[in-house]
């Protein structure tokens, strides 16, 4: 590969890239519009989980459940209802996604809840179980804590998830890093090639090929300026992340 003939080859890539009037935009304004916006709307957070109760065994423990719940930050109890028929009345109404059904004398044996989702959003049933389970295990953990009791083995409340990447479950840290994954495919995958499609259609390609240009050093010419986009494009994006979404890589363990 004759370095000559590929600086050449890449002073006329970049001038290209001045003059196309869509390029600078695409490569400069999109990857900061990309990084600002779409993790603030392309979301699948779950923050709002309505949970209708059936309390069957009205005691204590059963009614700190329900309060520890209605307090969570993504856990709302819709009401409370004196049987199962009407809980699950309010899911088809659309008032509740969980059905939590606490049976009689459960603070004596602590027996399995009961919790069932509406499945019309799978996501968002899914998730809502998962919330109502951990909340439960937490206030039952709790409780026997503050009576000097240790849960017993295997049972839900000895069992602690910690999430070292993303603490929160915060569905931005999981947007941003992967739109910065699109950003580099669009940008090094796809612009490329455009940029060779469009050798061919103004006829250039002809003359590059008669030329002592080999395909290596053109193909080489074509990507390198992006690649060098593609590092501005990271860097952008994690100083976006940083200071916009408090999302800092060295955070990320």
């Amino acid at each position: 590969m004759n370095t000559r003939i590929l600086r050449a080859l890449l002073r006329k890539e970049i001038s290209l890239m001045k003059r196309n009037p869509i390029m600078p935009k695409m490569i400069l304004v999109m990857p900061v519009m990309v990084m600002l916006v779409m993790p603030l709307v392309a979301t699948l957070d779950v923050r709002n989980i309505n949970i209708a109760v059936v309390d069957n065994d009205r005691s204590q423990l059963s009614r700190r459940l329900v309060a520890d719940m209605d307090a969570a930050y993504r856990l709302t109890v819709e009401g409370i209802y004196g049987s199962h028929r009407e809980a699950i009345g309010a899911i088809e109404r659309g008032r509740a996604d969980v059905v939590l059904t606490i049976p009689p004398h459960w603070s004596r044996d602590m027996s399995l809840l009961d919790v069932e989702t509406d499945g019309v959003n799978a996501t968002k049933g899914m998730l809502g179980a998962r919330y109502v389970s951990a909340s439960a295990a937490a206030t039952l953990a709790q409780s026997a804590r503050q009576q000097g009791l240790e849960a017993a083995p295997g049972s839900a409340s000895t069992t602690t998830v910690a999430y070292r990447y993303n603490p929160t479950l915060d569905f931005r840290n999981f947007m941003i890093p992967a739109l910065m994954v699109i950003l580099l495919i669009i940008i090094c995958g796809f612009l490329p090639a455009l940029s060779l499609v469009s050798e061919k259609e103004s006829g250039t390609i002809e003359a590059m090929n008669v030329s002592p240009a080999g395909r290596l050093t053109l193909v080489m010419s074509k990507l390198i300026p992006y690649w060098i986009v593609g590092l501005l494009i990271i860097t952008v994006g994690m100083l976006i992340g940083w200071a916009v979404y408090g999302l800092r890589p060295w955070r990320m363990r």
